[in-house]
Order: C-alpha cells, then sequence, then structure tokens
C-alpha cells in the first residue's frame, strides 16, 4: 500500500466566479426562505406584528456578503483567502521614488516658457 500525501481538496478561489454564483445563490435561497417565514409567522401571531428577526438578519448578511465579493472580484483587493484574513506569508515591500533634480520634475505651476 502507497501512502502520500492526502490529496488537496479544491477551493473555492476569493476571485472566482464560482464564489459570485455560490453567493447569488444562497441570497436568493435565504430570500426565498425569508419569505415563507415570515408569511408562516403573520398567520401563526395572527397579525401581532412578530416578524423572524433571524431572517431579515441573515438576508442582510448574505446581500453584504455578494456586494463584498462582486467588488472584491472588480477592484482585486485581495487576490487570496490568507490575505483577506490576514495569514499572507509574504509582506508588502515600499519602495522609494528614485531621486531627481529640481529642474528635472515638472509641475504644472513650475513650467518655464521660452521667450518668443
Amino acid at each position: 500500500m502507497v501512502t502520500g500525501p492526502a490529496p488537496a481538496r479544491p477551493a473555492v478561489p476569493l476571485l472566482g466566479l464560482p464564489l459570485l454564483v455560490l453567493l447569488a445563490a444562497l441570497a436568493v435561497g435565504v430570500l426565498v426562505t425569508t419569505f415563507f417565514l415570515w408569511v408562516a409567522a403573520t398567520r401563526a401571531a395572527m397579525g401581532a406584528g412578530r416578524d423572524p428577526p433571524e431572517a431579515v438578519g441573515a438576508c442582510q448578511l448574505t446581500a453584504v456578503l455578494l456586494v463584498a465579493a462582486a467588488l472584491n472580484k472588480y477592484g482585486y483587493f485581495y487576490s487570496s483567502w490568507s490575505e483577506l484574513l490576514g495569514r499572507s506569508s509574504h509582506s508588502a515591500q515600499i519602495t522609494a521614488a528614485p531621486k531627481t533634480t529640481r529642474s528635472a520634475a515638472v509641475w504644472p505651476c513650475q513650467l518655464e516658457v521660452a521667450p518668443p
């Protein structure tokens, strides 16, 4: 019997379309479930004003997660789950701009116009 490393389980990439589809399906599922819970709660309470607050909170949470994932895919803020959770193994490196002389730096207010 040959033993080796365990096969890596597939992960949902942070910037991939599968995460957006999964969150969209989850948001729709929670919304539909909330609707049916709301109808059942109002029928059971006979108009007493009771509502399932956990279901409403779940709807809001899934909507925020979906928007956050869509914005991350659009803006490429985090490239991996470890970077999002702060466990990234690589550190950011800040490099200084090359030094230039004052005459080499051109600003709109410092443009010199040659006489005609």
